[in-house]
């Protein structure tokens, strides 16, 4: 999604107060509403310091002032969080925005984090992202996700984080910082998210906005009966709920009410008879009373009290865990507590009419997939964002794996059974021992779509899925590869790189023999579905990478076919995966005009199709180094940079090369996106190569392009090539070396 306004038409440059930047998407289309998240996060961040007038941060104030001068301002937002999901909430895009925000004043020298008075307000930025949704946005939240969302970012994977929610205590740079701290998880215990499928904003009985309003009216209606009851005015209707009362209180009583003070609150009442009775709730501007709905005030007020007891048991029993984590029935016990805490609190989401009937399902699949609870203890709805996914806690042993594994099978069987729920992470205490979390590296296959070649044929087409095989079943990657298949290409990103003509002809099986003479295939329905798919699985990649998933790299077990040409194929080759993938980077704007595209083309035989493709752009480099009497000869093109190899030629002689090439083109060029055609068929075996390099020799090349690429943070996408050996054992070894070390590569702390 893409987002382009007028500075001046979004912001107050002089102040960013919010009327402005509120008014104006107010009047947006509302495919362009998300924005007011991203835009409210940064000019509330920006209002914020300007209206501070410290004189430790003049400079700070006057790069905002010059930016404001300027009217320039570009903001990427990327995420691997699938969209509309729970964990995906607004808050995530805030804190994100004004964390870079301020990163890039600490960065341009505007501002220094040993500034007590700046960091000041980077400690307020979950108030800063507050205001923005209720401001800007116009949304009535509160501000629980987006202090989440920022203090998970100072946590290790494996904590929960602790929030106090007291917005008394929250209101200005210089005031006192909202309790916060960091509970470990035992490490007997496991935390998985699972996602229902559904969005449970959209599927509740009630929505957030009328919830919110009917509990500001409940507090309203106990501030008067308690004060009432007491005669005298001993409670402020501006403090929190959970400071008015404890669940305690309002299920059992206190001084002033002998019974429960819930019996004091109606259970329901008109928008019309609450005004008529007390004027207003004080939650204006945010929620509004209206006249005309009914409010279910008891449920509302009963929800949060009981929310707030629960959290705080919770916590106490996080905090006094045993600290041998070994004894089998305390373990048991207290797991069992903190699950009847999630249930209960799930139940609460529902009486309030936040809950939805997918999360409820899974939930039953859960308890049903476990019934006595030896293994998983409990699980609950998730609060923020849109997403219905479930958080759910058991002991961190395949058991209770296999209980999760059991529940999705029967929610997807009573839901969609092609489906089931996708677990989006699971936590434990041994994920702390790394800053971030390391996610699988992904590996896309195109051998879901079978080709059968006539007997004798040349071309090894089993390799691709033998390789899948083998990278599927090496537990040495269990947890370290993640296997896709590969999407079939777009025709509109095809004709980004190839002529509408040629295309067409490809589609309709109507090439002439010469032309399917060239490419080597028979052009049949099965290749012209395998030639789309393998092109669409390297196009995924680009797009993965530079979208900031995983570690920055993506390989497609498949493509490097380099050979083909905008307007034909050749050896092997129908379409160029890695020239439509670049003409996809290019029109979608993926990666700035002024960042160079790097290929990395390391195949036995030159990538002359690519070289053509992109002989007069300037932004892409073509860097191929190849056997020099090798295929192509007749239609050998001129990369950017070609390195000939004689016959023969061996591991040292290819890997000195390599190592005085690698760090000149990142100095001359600073890449911003490589692609590595990484073809083995300079193996000695191999039946085409005509070069003497070993397997431990590709290994050695894969890991010199692999670890420049990650000490410059540069973004990777890696294709297979070439690879012809008789028997196919020697190039098939060499081509899963390529993936099975970039996982680990690409994996390690």
């Amino acid at each position: 999604m893409r987002f382009e306004g007028g500075f001046m038409d979004v912001y107050d440059a002089k102040t960013f107060e919010t009327t402005r930047t509120r008014t104006f998407f107010d009047g947006a289309a509302a495919s362009a509403r998300w924005a007011a998240y991203a835009c409210g996060a940064l000019g509330e961040t920006f209002r914020a310091i300007l209206a501070d007038d410290d004189e430790t941060l003049a400079r700070t104030r006057a790069w905002i002032k010059e930016i404001a001068k300027t009217c320039d301002c570009e903001i990427r937002i990327e995420s691997d969080v699938p969209q509309g999901k729970g964990v995906a909430s607004s808050a995530a895009v805030e804190v994100a925005v004004a964390r870079a925000v301020c990163d890039y004043l600490v960065r341009s020298g505007a501002a220094s984090m040993s500034n007590a008075r700046f960091r000041a307000h980077v400690q307020m930025i979950p108030m800063y992202c507050h205001r923005a949704e209720n401001d800007v946005v116009g949304a009535p939240c509160g501000f629980m996700d987006q202090y989440a969302c920022f203090h998970s970012m100072v946590a290790s994977p494996g904590n929960f984080v602790v929030i106090d929610c007291d917005l008394q205590k929250t209101t200005a740079p210089d005031g006192p910082e909202t309790d916060y701290r960091f509970v470990q998880l035992p490490k007997s215990l496991r935390v998985w998210g699972i996602d229902s499928g559904v969005r449970h904003s959209n599927t509740g009985g009630s929505d957030y906005s009328h919830v919110r309003c009917a509990t500001f009216m409940g507090k309203k209606q106990l501030v008067n009966e308690i004060n009432a009851r007491l005669n005298e005015s001993i409670v402020s209707s501006a403090v929190s709920l959970c400071s008015v009362m404890s669940a305690h209180d309002w299920d059992r009583g206190s001084l002033g009410s002998p019974g429960s003070w819930s019996q004091h609150i109606d259970e329901s009442m008109t928008g019309e008879l609450f005004l008529a009775r007390y004027a207003g709730h004080d939650d204006e501007p945010h929620t509004s009373v209206r006249a005309d709905e009914t409010y279910a005030l008891r449920a509302c007020v009963s929800h949060p009290l009981r929310e707030h007891a629960r959290v705080s048991e919770f916590v106490e029993i996080l905090e006094s865990w045993p600290s041998a984590d070994d004894d089998e029935a305390e373990i048991l016990q207290l797991g069992r507590r903190l699950g009847d805490l999630m249930f209960a609190s799930h139940e609460g989401y529902d009486s309030v009419g936040l809950g939805s009937s997918a999360t409820s399902q899974l939930l039953h699949c859960i308890r049903d997939a476990d019934p006595n609870r030896e293994h998983v203890f409990g699980a609950k709805i998730t609060g923020g964002g849109a997403g219905g996914v479930v958080a759910v806690l058991g002991r961190d042993t395949p058991q209770a794996a296999a209980v999760i594994d059991r529940a999705r099978a029967a929610y997807a069987a009573s839901t969609d059974p092609s489906h089931q729920p996708a677990i989006l992470h699971a936590t434990h205490a041994s994920d702390r021992a790394t800053s971030a979390i390391v996610r699988p590296f992904t590996v896309y296959h195109a051998d879901w779509a079978r080709v059968d070649l006539p007997d004798g044929h040349r071309f090894p087409m089993d390799k691709y899925q033998l390789a899948r095989l083998a990278l599927q079943n090496d537990d040495t990657l269990r947890g370290k590869i993640e296997l896709r298949a590969s999407p079939l290409v777009d025709i509109e990103d095809l004709e980004a790189a190839h002529c509408g003509e040629y295309v067409r002809k490809v589609l309709t099986r109507t090439l002439s023999e010469q032309e399917v003479r060239t490419i080597g295939f028979p052009m049949g329905e099965q290749n012209v579905t395998r030639s789309l798919a393998s092109t669409g699985g390297t196009v995924a990649c680009a797009r993965e990478v530079l979208a900031g998933f995983g570690a920055r790299a993506a390989a497609q077990l498949a493509g490097g076919t380099h050979h083909a040409y905008r307007d034909r194929g050749e050896g092997f080759c129908v379409f160029n995966d890695i020239g439509t993938a670049i003409r996809v980077v290019q029109r979608d704007e993926l990666l700035p005009r002024d960042r160079k595209i790097l290929v990395i083309d390391l195949d036995v035989h030159q990538g002359n199709g690519t070289a053509k493709m992109f002989e007069d752009d300037q932004q892409v480099v073509t860097f191929s180094m190849h056997g020099e009497k090798n295929y192509p000869i007749k239609t050998r093109e001129r990369s950017t940079h070609d390195v000939g190899l004689p016959d023969d030629a061996n591991d040292e002689m290819f890997l000195e090369q390599l190592d005085h090439w690698l760090p000149r083109l990142w100095q001359e060029y600073e890449p911003g996106l490589v692609f590595y055609q990484a073809g083995v068929d300079a193996l000695a075996q191999d039946s085409f190569g005509r070069l003497g390099m070993t397997r431990n020799g590709l290994l050695r090349r894969n890991n010199a392009v692999y670890s420049m690429c990650i000490s410059t943070n540069t973004p990777l996408v890696i294709t297979m090539g070439g690879g012809y050996s008789k028997p196919i054992q020697a190039s098939l070894d060499a081509h899963v070396d390529v993936f099975r070390s970039a996982a680990m590569r690409y994996t390690a702390p």
